[in-house]
């Protein structure tokens, strides 16, 4: 049988807060880091990381992907959520950082979390 073939989803790079907002992180904050297509939608993959875990490298490369047989865009925009609720659900008071569109393969992402959700 025919191996499957690997996700085209293979972005990865390094995720940082901003000075100014890093004393607002806890050490037991959820910290996600998703993909969405350059358009918007919902996340195509998503990873988890505590506050005490920053800054951090990630890769989504063999991340398993949210909507399944779904295919990814060429171009995606990479986003961080200190999730104060602690869960995927986008609150008042989280802190967010994205990234501008880049390849689904680009690799050395820069990914600031820099303004606080209103």
């Amino acid at each position: 049988a025919p191996a499957a073939a690997p996700s085209p989803l293979t972005v990865s790079g390094r995720l940082e807060v901003d000075a100014a907002l890093g004393a607002r992180v806890a050490a037991e904050d959820v910290v996600f880091v998703f993909v969405r297509g350059e358009a918007g939608g919902p996340p195509l993959a998503a990873l988890r990381f505590k506050g005490s875990e920053l800054p951090l490298d990630f890769s989504f490369d063999g991340a398993t992907l949210m909507m399944g047989g779904a295919s990814v865009p060429e171009r995606v925009v990479v986003a961080a959520r200190v999730a104060k609720g602690g869960d995927a659900t986008a609150r008042a008071g989280d802190l967010e950082g994205a990234t501008a569109p880049v390849a689904a393969d680009t690799t050395g992402v820069k990914l600031v979390i820099d303004r606080v959700r209103n």
